[in-house]
């Protein structure tokens, strides 16, 4: 495969940061497309972040809240981004503790995905956190988050009748089956 700068893709002519704020900054990039000519490709430079499916027995950890650009509450697994500095199991730990309250013994890496390739450069990483203790949770001041338990199976089922939507909780809870499924 040839390099993403090669004339079959796209060319980077300058980057133009429009707008930066302590997690975003939207890029209007200068660009040659793959047809060669000139154009602008706009889009998010996003950090990375973290997905983590915790299990207790049969049952999962979710999260319900509400999500500004869709405008309703949303049902997804525990994710966060990671900070400066953070690998993204550090980050994990600190979102399960901090969103739910919960420690984990055991964590399994189960790979990432891009959340949004084509308007979004967003990494997520996903981790299957077992064995856990609870603890306080220390959810950040804008974060109204409800904690709820519901059987994995039952998460299986509503990815699948697209009741559970959100791009880190699909990804995670379909990476966490597989594992499972390996495993047995």
């Amino acid at each position: 495969m040839k390099s993403p700068n090669s004339t079959k893709f796209w060319k980077t002519i300058r980057k133009q940061i429009v707008y930066r704020d302590k997690w975003h900054n939207l890029r209007r990039d200068i660009v040659i497309k793959p047809d060669g000519k000139r154009g602008v490709y706009s889009f998010l430079d996003h950090g990375d972040g973290v997905a983590i499916a915790a299990l207790e027995k049969d049952q999962i950890y979710l999260v319900k809240e509400w999500k500004y650009p869709v405008n309703q509450k949303v049902l997804t697994v525990i994710c966060g981004g990671i900070e400066k500095g953070e690998s993204p199991l550090e980050s994990a730990k600190r979102e399960l503790q901090e969103e739910a309250g919960l420690l984990a013994k055991n964590w399994q890496s189960l790979g990432y995905f891009y959340t949004s390739p084509g308007t979004v450069s967003e990494k997520a990483f996903v981790f299957l956190a077992t064995a856990l203790n609870k603890i306080k949770a220390t959810p950040n001041p804008t974060e109204h988050l409800e904690i709820v338990k519901i059987p994995f199976k039952k998460s299986l089922e509503l990815v699948m009748e697209s009741k559970i939507t959100d791009s880190y909780a699909v990804a995670a809870i379909l990476k966490t089956y597989k594992y499972l499924q390996e495993s047995q």
